[in-house]
């Protein structure tokens, strides 16, 4: 099954829209993060991020983040296949509280689209890095592109 968490009321209607005869598909329109909280993001397209500045006060959209800790825990210790993250520059807290709250290793492939953003990425990239290799193999990169990572010990 699926879990579609897209935190943009337009964006999570048209996933509703895609997947409405597909039962095994469930949309939550909120975000993922590294604690529960209602914050704003700024409407810009497929590059609507919490971490872009915008100018413009009637492009922001305000919206609920869920705890990444406990969407796992509601999964009561339930393998996840694949974990696809592309959330312009919401990877790297909600990797870092994965990895402080041991959830990563609950993974057996993740697919990262790390990003240029917010402040001090690339240090929390190097860390979120060298975390990952004790759970992880990384079986390909293309930088701040793409990447992915299977469960250690699994023949690639």
């Amino acid at each position: 099954r699926s879990e579609i968490y897209e935190p943009v009321p337009t964006f999570a209607n048209q996933c509703v829209d895609r997947f409405r005869n597909n039962k095994l598909v469930q949309v939550h329109e909120m975000a993922v993060g590294g604690s529960d909280r209602k914050s704003f993001f700024n409407f810009l397209d497929n590059g609507t991020s919490e971490f872009l500045e915008s100018g413009d006060s009637r492009q922001k959209v305000e919206v609920t983040t869920v705890d990444i800790a406990r969407v796992f825990n509601e999964l009561d210790g339930e393998r996840v296949a694949c974990l696809k993250l592309n959330i312009e520059g919401g990877e790297y807290e909600v990797l870092e509280r994965m990895i402080e709250t041991q959830q990563v290793g609950h993974c057996d492939s993740l697919l990262i689209q790390f990003h240029r953003q917010p402040m001090g990425y690339q240090e929390r990239y190097e860390r979120i890095v060298s975390a990952l290799r004790k759970t992880h193999v990384q079986t390909w990169c293309y930088e701040m592109i793409w990447e992915k990572w299977e469960i250690a010990g699994v023949s690639q």
